[in-house]
Parts: C-alpha cells; sequence; structure tokens
C-alpha cells in the first residue's frame, strides 16, 4: 500500500520503476509506475497527472479614435490559471522591449504593439500580444499664403486638406473664423491653424 506516508507493507527494500518517466518534468496524462520488494514480489501503480487551467485574458481594447493621440487603453479581466491569494502578476513591454507596466491594464498608449507577461502562482507563464491602432490616417493640410503689398497690411492665407474633401473639416483660424478652408486675411507673423474633422 501507497499512502503519504510511504510504502506500508512488503519486503524493504524496494525498487521503483518509473517506466522511464522523468518525475522531475512531466506533462499531465496518465502514468503507472512498478514497486518490486526485496522477495521479488511486484506491483504496478497507475496514477494521474493533472494540468492547470488555462489563463484567459478576456481583454477590453480602445484604440486611438485620431491618428497619433495617446488615448488607447488595453484592460484585462484573467481568468483561468492559479491566482493564489497573491493574484497574477503582469509584465507590459512595448515593441521596443520597454517594460510600461505591471498591472492588469495600462492606458495613455500611442499605436504600437504591446506584449504581456503574465505569470500565476505556481509560477506558470502567459504570453500574448495586442495591437492599439489609429482609426483614422494622418491629416496632411496643404496653405497657400499672399504676403501683402503694404507694410503692416494683411496677406491672404487659404487651406485644404491634400487627397480629402474640406467640407468634412472645420479649420479654425487665429483670428477666430471658422470655415471650410477659404481665404482669411491675416498680418504678418507666424501663426497656427486648427483643423477638426466633423463627426
Amino acid at each position: 500500500i501507497i499512502d503519504n506516508n510511504g510504502i506500508i507493507g512488503g519486503d524493504p527494500p524496494f525498487e521503483i520503476d518509473w517506466n522511464g518517466v522523468d518525475t522531475e518534468n512531466i506533462y499531465s496524462g496518465f502514468y503507472s509506475f512498478v514497486i518490486t520488494d526485496a522477495s521479488g514480489c511486484s506491483k504496478t501503480f497507475n496514477y494521474f497527472i493533472g494540468e492547470s487551467q488555462s489563463i484567459n485574458t478576456n481583454p477590453s481594447i480602445d484604440n486611438n479614435s485620431c491618428y497619433g493621440e495617446q488615448e488607447g487603453s488595453i484592460n484585462l479581466s484573467v481568468s483561468g490559471g492559479n491566482p493564489g491569494a497573491t493574484g497574477f502578476s503582469y509584465v507590459w513591454t512595448n515593441s521596443a522591449g520597454n517594460m510600461i507596466g505591471f498591472e492588469s491594464s495600462i492606458e495613455n498608449l500611442f499605436s504600437d504593439t504591446y506584449i504581456v507577461e503574465i505569470t500565476d502562482s505556481f509560477g506558470c507563464t502567459y504570453i500574448e500580444e495586442f495591437e492599439i491602432i489609429d482609426e483614422n490616417e494622418e491629416i496632411t493640410v496643404l496653405t497657400t499664403s499672399t504676403p501683402s503689398d503694404c507694410f503692416a497690411g494683411m496677406g491672404e492665407v487659404s487651406a485644404s486638406i491634400f487627397e480629402g474633401n474640406n467640407s468634412n473639416f472645420s479649420f479654425i483660424w487665429p483670428n477666430g473664423i471658422n470655415n471650410n478652408g477659404e481665404s482669411v486675411f491675416l498680418y504678418a507673423g507666424d501663426y497656427e491653424l486648427s483643423v477638426i474633422e466633423n463627426s
């Protein structure tokens, strides 16, 4: 008989034949071993090695709504595995290999590939890759300007969307005018034009 205290009965010492199985590195499945005592009596025992439940990340992903923004996020609701009393540990890296987070969620993300390595209480690891994208392409704005004919006079400037339709955008000029890129008049200087895609 075998119990938690060892082998009971038979004529010691005993020899155990594990049938070629490496007992320090064994996959899940059904196995058997043979115990033989000093009198040559032997008995075969069958046993089963179980497997931990696989880790599932169940991700919720928010992409960047505009090109070049940093508003993406990945939130994981992990199930399976063996979280134990301390739960899972997380290591997030970006495509450059830089570690950027150690929780189940990360945010303020540019478009990129992000990799998480999850470790449970048994030391089992799971690696998964996610991608944050920009849901809209980069907007290229072309401007055409005409300088003033007179000193301290006003020049003229207009704008257009490269390979796009101006009517789908709002052009907000520094003098407060909001139009579809039509010409406005400004004094000499450096200005910033804001272009917003209409929803």
